[in-house]
Order: structure tokens, then sequence, then C-alpha cells
């Protein structure tokens, strides 16, 4: 009698058993001479544990070119043995999964039989590895340097304008969209630029962060070198020998702030500190753009930069525009570069409903005698009676409740009651919130 058992990828191991009789004399049927099929069940792989180091203990930060231990501790009960028929393999960011070659040196039992493979890594990239019989699963596996997906909000400063209104809107839109959209982001970072602010504005601001969001972290900044510092190693100091970005990695960023377009080039920029005394050392146009690493994004495209900032998505300077060269646009060579999605309006950002419309205020102010003065009120009263009041004065009643005034300029710490829209420069555009593409 002789046994054949090749070694297969499948949730059984198979042996063939024939029978060789000893007298040529003896014939046998045609189904003994095929043979019986005796089917085993495989010890499939149902747990995996690790990294460890190679003292045994459990390791939290893995780092490239160190090596690890990855033990298979749970399989489904089978009279073979474990580790004669598992694989490991490997896959490195989301890419196809590979086989490990396997050796005496890499692959061993410990003292409580666990099957255990000896790894080096060889990459910073998110690597899962796989123990398994038949195929691997993602159920029963380690991923080691889990990508973390970070938003950064970006603040500008307003000294383009001395409007109480104005002052604080570009913070106001911020905390907006913390409330509306990231109360429960674990890894939240907000820049703001300070020039322009006081203290008392600053620490208003970073309050009304934090009470949405208690784990963002508000950073202040003063140059568009800090930002584009912050963004490759996540901190405003230049540091080229940051690991933080291999893990840590962009997917979206948030920018409100002024813009606008070069008449003599028709590059767009990206103003933090427009008209300030320090507004050369805050813009970010394209060329600045190009110091920002690529790598510190997402892959397949998949990170967002959203800019509130006016023209972004528009490559002339003109007024009135028969051609927008969306293809020269801010918007487009950002998009090109990082390898991210960019979404831009064509035309100027209005930030003018930062704290409700002007009707949202007439109405408040003419119902409730609100007005700094009697001509105030008289003539919030005559707005009134030819308007209609906005359906939603209930909801804004209770927002304007916290409205007070900071150094001068209006604040709400609940931020801004409505978005940022598109205004009406320049002509012959789309007022759509445009999105662009790599090329």
């Amino acid at each position: 009698m002789s046994v054949r058992s090749p070694k297969t990828k499948k949730e059984y191991s198979a042996l063939t058993v024939n029978i060789i009789p000893k007298s040529t004399r003896l014939k046998l049927s045609e189904q003994v001479n095929e043979g019986t099929l005796i089917k085993f069940s495989k010890p499939l792989v149902k747990k995996i544990e690790g990294p460890f180091d190679e003292r045994g203990e459990k390791v939290n930060d893995t780092k490239k070119g160190n090596i690890y231990i990855f033990k298979a501790t749970e399989f489904q009960k089978s009279t073979l043995s474990p580790i004669k028929n598992i694989w490991w393999a490997h896959q490195i960011d989301d890419g196809d999964i590979k086989d490990i070659e396997l050796t005496e040196e890499n692959l061993y039992l410990d003292k409580y039989d666990n099957v255990c493979l000896k790894y080096k890594l060889e990459t910073s990239k998110p690597t899962r590895i796989y123990a398994y019989c038949s195929k691997p699963i993602k159920n029963v596996s380690v991923l080691l340097n889990e990508i973390i997906k970070e938003t950064i909000i970006v603040v500008g400063t307003e000294q383009h304008s001395s409007n109480s209104a104005n002052k604080l809107m570009f913070p106001a839109q911020a905390v907006r969209e913390i409330r509306e959209r990231f109360k429960n982001s674990p890894n939240l970072e907000v820049l703001i630029f300070k020039d322009g602010y006081t203290a008392n504005q600053l620490t208003a601001f970073s309050n009304s962060v934090l009470f949405y969001n208690k784990k963002a972290r508000v950073t202040q900044i003063n140059n568009v070198d800090e930002l584009i510092n912050f963004t490759n190693g996540g901190s405003r100091k230049k540091n080229a020998e940051s690991k933080y970005r291999e893990i840590h990695k962009i997917s979206e960023m948030i920018i409100f702030a002024h813009g606008y377009v070069r008449d003599e080039t028709n590059e767009g920029v990206i103003a933090f500190g427009l008209d300030g005394p320090n507004e050369n050392i805050q813009e970010l146009d394209s060329k600045a753009f190009k110091k920002i690493d690529s790598e510190v994004f997402l892959a397949n495209n998949e990170s967002h930069l959203y800019s509130y900032a006016c023209r972004t998505g528009i490559g002339v300077s003109s007024e009135i525009v028969n051609n927008p060269l969306k293809s020269n646009s801010l918007a487009q060579k950002m998009s090109d570069h990082g390898k991210i999605n960019v979404h831009a309006y064509l035309k100027r950002s209005l930030y003018e409903d930062t704290w409700g419309t002007q009707n949202h205020r007439d109405t408040y102010i003419s119902d409730n005698d609100q007005g700094a003065s009697f001509m105030e009120n008289f003539k919030s009263d005559i707005k009134d009676a030819f308007l209609s009041d906005p359906n939603d004065m209930e909801a804004f009643v209770k927002y304007i409740s916290s409205e007070k005034k900071i150094d001068g300029a209006i604040w709400n710490p609940k931020g801004a009651y409505l978005p940022v829209k598109a205004g009406d420069f320049p002509k012959g555009v789309s007022s759509k919130y445009e999105v662009y593409k790599p090329k």
C-alpha cells in the first residue's frame, strides 16, 4: 500500500490510498484501482497575536528594520500538525497578499505549541500579516503601521477689514466646521495664524474648539513655512528626521482665509495675512505648496483639501471671464502635486452670513428691540415690515443669545451660524463649489 499526501491550500488534507496486490494474478476492480480518497480537516487558524519583540513582550510601536514575532495561537480542531499545514503571508499598503518564505530559522513552535513566525519589517507602510491553511482572511490577521487619518483646519487672519463682524469670521467658520463635522474626530489639528488677533480672541477661539472636540489640538502659527513644516512633519519647526507622517496621513485639510489671483502672472494665492504687516510670508501659492511632500496625504487620491479662500479654483485675475482657465488654477496645481481632491470656488467666497443673514439679524432686532439706538430699531422695523421672517428664527434666537464682543469684534462661542457661499464676481463663471482631481 502507498500513500500520496501533497501539501495544498485547502481546508482539508486529502490522502489517496491505493492497494497494490503482491500477486499479479489478483485482479482488482477499476474502482479499487483508482484508490480511496480520505479527507482530514486541517487545523484552520482562528487567531493570530502579535507583534512581540524577541523577548516575548507585546509591541505597540513598530519600526522599520526591526524583527518581530507573530503567533498563531488558536486552531480549528484537527488531527494534523498546525506547523506543517499553515502558510504565513504579508500584504503591504493594501497591495497583493504574498506568501512569506518559511525556513527553520523563521518558523518554529514556542513552549506553548503556538506556531511562531519571526518577521523582519522592511517598510514603514501599513503591513498586514496573515496565517492560514486555505486562504488568507482579514479577520485572522494583524495590521502593523496602521495609518492614522488626520484632519487639519487652517485659519487665516483678518487684517484686510476693520469691521467688527468680519474680524473673527475665519475662526467662526472653523468652529462651525468642527461643530457640524468633527465633534468625534480623534485626530484633529487646528492651526491659526495669530497676527491681528488679540490674546483674548485667540483664547476664546481655542475654548470653542475644545468645547466641541476635547481631543483637538490648537496650534498658533505665523507664516507659511510653519504651515508647511506642520503639514510635512506634525510640528511648526522643520524636522527632516521626523517619522510622524509615516503613520499620520492627512485625510482632510480645510482652509478659511482670503485669496486672490495675481494680476501679472494669473497665479492663485491663499492669503492668510492679507494686508497685514507679514502678508508676504503668509501666502500659499503653487510654489510654496510644492514644498509639501505628497506622501503626507493618503494613497490612491483619497485625501481632500477644501479651500474657502476667494478664487482658488480659477486661473485668471479678470473680473469678467470667458475662459476660467481652471487648469491654471491654484486648486488644480495643488491637486496635481498632492495627488488629492481639491474643492474650491471659482468666484470670490463670501463670509457675510457667518453670524446669520441680514434678514435674520434685522428680524431679531425688530422683534426684540435689540438695536443700539432708537433709530436702528426703527430701521429694522421698516425692513421687517416688507420682508418675511426666516423660517429658522427660533433656532437663530437661541444661537444669537450666545453672541458677544471680544475686544471690539463679534464672537459667538458656537461658531458661525451659516457656512461660506459663493459671491457674485467674477462674472461669467460657475458659482458651484467645484472639485479638482489630479491629472
